[in-house]
């Protein structure tokens, strides 16, 4: 069992680069673009996570659609030993080139705005830092584990040691991680994605948080 639960903040939200795009490098954007629209009172979406060329005809339209969620630490306190998030995920895309493989990223605090879409890069089209291991969503909708990283261990404690929020983004591995181009055809990535605003926290995004036990000094006596 762990040793803390913490519930996402009712900011996480979906962002979505809805705008025609001609290149897939136009779709995942940048630092510093804006997406298309957002979304951070929805309870969940069909497109919480999307990566597709939705073209016809010859012609390129590139999707990419992200989702944020915060965590706020503030009230944590201790060393972190492991932790997991558990998001509440549908795979309603495909299984072609690993495109139903998902990753957290580190993310920048949100602003609840168009402007998310590109929180999880540092600088320019450079990503964060990979948060969590890579996972497949199932084709069953349920909570889907992420074990965080040593790097997402760090900055979890860091968040924890400044009493602040855990920002993580949430993005398909092959296209949108990885950048791969999306091919048309039967080749994309679409999670159906649960947030905060769901009624109650049955399927609410929550981190698990299992703190290092200090080490028991026993003392024998001769008698």
């Amino acid at each position: 069992m762990p040793d803390s639960t913490v519930y996402s903040d009712i900011k996480d939200e979906y962002v979505t680069n809805a705008t025609t795009s001609a290149t897939w490098e136009l779709a995942q954007g940048s630092a510093t673009a804006d997406g298309g629209s957002f979304d951070s009172t929805v309870a969940y979406y069909n497109y919480g996570v999307y990566t597709r060329d939705a073209g016809s005809r010859g012609t390129n339209d590139y999707k990419c659609y992200r989702s944020y969620f915060m965590f706020d630490l503030s009230l944590e306190s201790g060393i972190l030993e492991s932790a997991t998030i558990s998001i509440f995920m549908d795979n309603l895309g495909s299984t072609i080139n690993d495109s139903e493989k998902a990753i957290l990223i580190a993310a920048t605090a949100l602003d609840s705005g168009v402007e998310d879409h590109g929180n999880v890069f540092v600088s320019g089209t450079i990503m964060g830092k990979k948060v969590s291991d890579v996972i497949s969503i199932l084709t069953t909708v349920a909570y889907h584990k992420f074990t965080l990283t040593s790097e997402g261990i760090v900055l979890a404690q860091s968040a924890i040691d400044s009493g602040t929020f855990l920002t993580v983004g949430l993005v398909g591995w092959y296209n949108d991680f990885m950048g791969n181009t999306p091919l048309g055809g039967g080749e994309y990535t679409k999670f159906q994605v649960y947030y905060s605003n769901y009624i109650g926290t049955l399927r609410n995004p929550k981190m698990d948080i299992t703190y290092a036990k200090p080490n028991a000094t026993f003392f024998g006596a001769n008698f």
